[in-house]
């Protein structure tokens, strides 16, 4: 069987038409995988515990003479999709990205708002055994940003800057629904797993941002001479572009992000930009271990390595190899650390052919708001619990303000993204976020409740006073429940006075029309909800 092909519940949730149009992203799918760890060896370092659990914050501090090993810091680097919120959640390890710098590709600063379930993260960080993880850089990393080529209503997919990319169950949509199905000339930004000559996408969202052209991947045939190179099938001059940092030399197998003003022409894509991201202890940086998602490209090199999405891969160990081996287009994961060019393997999660476990396994952990019938708000994403199974109380009896676990599968109804819950945690605010508000500043992100006025509102259990504060993205007459923000400021007596306060959209459309709801039309609400639940 294709390791590419789409599962029969992908298939049929792809709508397609004549036309060509393409609905992506009904995914609940059961995924599994095979994890083989190996011991610590001179060539693979090991680093913290990946429980996902509540974390605090921490410098990413080297341990000293007598340390307890238990909060003993290890510098980490992530690579893969966001699997949930509450704060970030990825590869199944849960990071505070409370003090995270989040940028774009382009450097440019984000907000925790911006992120999406399913967006290709690189994230630099701590973890320890004790607290979990503390995320310092999250950097967004999209593979593929243009107008959508063609559709593929045989091989379930997309091609957008000649790059193919591969829908399947794992697929999450923004910006896409049945009621508007993506088309051919639309614009998109894909994020997704590069390798086989394709994009296994994680995200992909429809956008306006017409004049964003960018390519993620790996370089091949490059020819100095003409100075132009490929990124799979499709052929790029870099004849007139800048590239950065000018330190790390263009070769072949060198990961790159190309900014183009224009489309490709004659296939072929002028660069105006190039980011080179290295390979090796240049990708690492000062991170002690890297762990990553991949697909095997090759499984046929020199001493047991692999090819996983460009990188040689050798596992320290015979121990570290799944039983059966590894297939071509299989994906996997994999924590180890660079040794020169060559990344040394010290655990490798195979995972199903087209089944990536973690893409379509939503969780999310924060304050449920905005609630219509069984359908409420946590972290900016839509929750469907007409299915859940809940713990600790009712969802129809539930309060604004109420802290929530919620474990389920992302999906797309007319509005747009929803995790339709599997299962729900209900439970008083965590003990130690409490204790958090001690910290001399504080963030917060999340919808308003209990709102009086500017001086008077929650947002996670924390009442804020914004009347002093700058406003960004919005003004004073706007403030009302279910706004989303996010805060800056100080706890002064239980009390955070906001110094700065942005306005944000939620992180799903179904969301962003939910919130909009006003009690004149509260039925309407309800009943498209409804209606929305039993699709």
């Amino acid at each position: 069987m294709n390791p590419l092909t789409v599962s029969r519940c992908a298939i049929a949730c792809l709508s397609l038409s004549l036309a060509g149009l393409l609905t992506i992203g009904c995914a609940n799918h059961e995924s599994a995988g095979e994890s083989v760890s190996a011991p610590a060896t001179a060539s693979a370092s090991t680093s913290a515990s990946t429980s996902a659990g509540t974390v605090a914050n921490g410098d990413a501090a080297n341990a000293g003479a007598g340390a307890d090993p238990a909060t003993v810091k290890s510098l980490v680097l992530f690579e893969g999709p966001i699997t949930g919120f509450g704060s970030v959640i990825i590869n199944g390890v849960r990071f505070n990205d409370e003090s995270a710098d989040i940028r774009d590709d382009e450097d440019s600063r984000l907000s925790r708002a911006d992120l999406r379930i399913g967006t290709m993260v690189r994230l630099e960080g701590a973890t320890d055994s004790r607290t979990g993880g503390a995320a310092s850089k999250i950097r967004v990393m999209p593979s593929v940003r243009g107008r959508v080529d063609s559709i593929d209503t045989v091989a379930n997919g997309l091609t957008v800057l000649g790059q193919r990319v591969v829908i399947d169950s794992s697929t999450v949509s923004d910006g896409i629904t049945p009621a508007a199905p993506l088309k051919v000339g639309d614009w998109v930004v894909v994020h997704g797993v590069n390798g086989n000559a394709a994009i296994a996408a994680t995200l992909v969202e429809r956008t306006n941002d017409v004049d964003q052209i960018s390519l993620r991947g790996v370089v091949s045939n490059l020819n100095r001479a003409a100075r132009t190179f490929n990124i799979n099938a499709l052929s790029v001059s870099y004849a007139n572009a800048v590239l950065t940092p000018e330190s790390i030399e263009l070769s072949d197998a060198a990961q790159v992000t190309v900014r183009a003003s224009v489309a490709p022409q004659a296939g072929v894509l002028v660069a105006a930009r190039i980011r080179l991201h290295g390979n090796g202890a240049d990708r690492q940086g000062n991170a002690e271990s890297i762990e990553f998602k991949g697909i095997v490209e090759s499984t046929a090199q020199n001493g047991g390595a692999i090819i996983v999405s460009g990188t040689t891969v050798l596992p320290a160990n015979s121990e570290v190899i799944a039983k059966g081996g590894f297939v071509i287009g299989q994906r996997v994961q994999i924590k180890g650390r660079f040794r020169d060019e060559i990344l040394i393997a010290e655990r490798v999660t195979a995972e199903n052919p087209g089944v990536m476990p973690g893409s379509d396994r939503a969780r999310l952990l924060g304050t449920a708001s905005n609630r219509v019938g069984k359908l409420i708000n946590v972290n900016g994403v839509e929750v469907d619990a007409s299915e859940a199974a809940v713990a600790g109380g009712s969802i129809e009896s539930l309060p604004a303000g109420t802290f929530v676990e919620v474990n389920g599968a992302t999906t797309t109804n007319e509005s747009g993204m929803v995790v339709r819950a599997s299962s729900i945690r209900i439970s008083k605010h965590p003990a130690n976020d409490r204790a958090e508000l001690a910290h001399k500043g504080r963030k917060l992100y999340g919808a308003v409740y209990e709102f009086v006025s500017i001086s008077q509102f929650k947002i996670n259990g924390v009442t804020v006073d914004a009347s002093g504060a700058r406003l960004r993205g919005g003004d004073a007459t706007a403030l009302c429940d279910d706004l989303y923000l996010e805060i800056s400021g100080q706890i002064k007596d239980g009390l955070l006075v906001a110094s700065e306060v942005e306005f944000s959209r939620p992180r799903s459309a179904s969301a962003r029309q939910t919130a909009t709801a006003t009690d004149t039309d509260t039925d309407t609400a309800t009943a498209t909800a409804r209606n929305d639940t039993r699709r």
